[in-house]
């Protein structure tokens, strides 16, 4: 009896949760994690990322993704040649390291 009453409190608050999620997304507040490359002012305005490297080392992920068609093998050239990609850290900051495949993935997906 337990068990299933955990159980529904848990779906009950996954069920709020999104409903939440869904009301911002309604209202125009949701602000989810932009890609990198991509910065969001204070106002909420996305705009490009205003260190200068970043723009520039942005499309060297999609001239390795497209001639390979696979970001595993995109990856494997990038650690094999010692290649960086900027990221940002929780604070905001931008680091640069070696890209996991999602990184790569996330460059050539639209972030919307």
């Amino acid at each position: 009896m337990q068990g299933t009453l955990s159980a529904w409190e848990l779906h009950t608050i996954r069920a709020r949760l999104t409903a939440g999620l869904l009301h911002q997304a309604a209202r125009g507040d949701l602000a989810l994690t932009l890609p990198t490359g991509l910065d969001r002012a204070s106002r909420g305005r996305v705009h490009t990322d205003p260190h200068l490297a970043v723009p520039a080392r942005l499309p060297l992920g999609c001239e390795t993704f497209v001639p390979r068609r696979s970001a595993s093998q995109g990856r494997e050239l990038f650690h094999a040649r010692g290649w960086r990609l900027p990221r940002r850290d929780r604070c905001g900051a931008v680091v640069w390291k070696r890209p996991p495949r999602a990184a790569l993935l996330s460059l050539v997906k639209p972030p919307a």
